[in-house]
């Protein structure tokens, strides 16, 4: 397998949107969860598969985050939201806004030694499981 030469520092990067399902089920999306494990999982198979390339593979787990997705959620079941802020550090929904400057990161020079890895964005969801 040969180095592939690309025409940007850090090299070529992967990367996936996870989501905190990805560690622990939803029982209002029972094929979500399962999917978002995947991806996290197929991360890891790409930094063997493809590192050797110069490619790196990441994700993001996202926390709760207002998209078209959940809007409806958020706004019609405010219990969704209360046991997510019982669990969170920061109370509060995430925006895109939250996610892309991770994404930006993963994808920069910055992170040229950190493949195969999933990065939770969650407002500190994750360290109350």
């Amino acid at each position: 397998m040969n180095r592939i030469d690309f025409d940007f520092e850090g090299g070529a990067s992967i990367i996936a949107i996870a989501s905190m399902t990805s560690y622990s089920g939803n029982e209002w999306t029972p094929g979500y969860g399962p999917a978002k494990a995947g991806l996290v999982q197929l991360v890891k198979t790409l930094r063997q598969s493809w590192g050797g390339l110069g490619i790196r593979a990441n994700a993001i787990a996202a926390g709760f985050t207002r998209t078209n997705l959940t809007a409806l959620a958020l706004d019609h079941m405010p219990q969704i939201t209360k046991n997510a802020f019982a669990r969170q550090g920061l109370k509060r929904i995430g925006a895109t806004e939250d996610i892309a400057p991770a994404v930006l990161f993963l994808s920069s020079p910055a992170a040229r030694w950190i493949t195969g890895q999933t990065l939770n964005v969650d407002g500190g969801f994750s360290t109350g499981m």
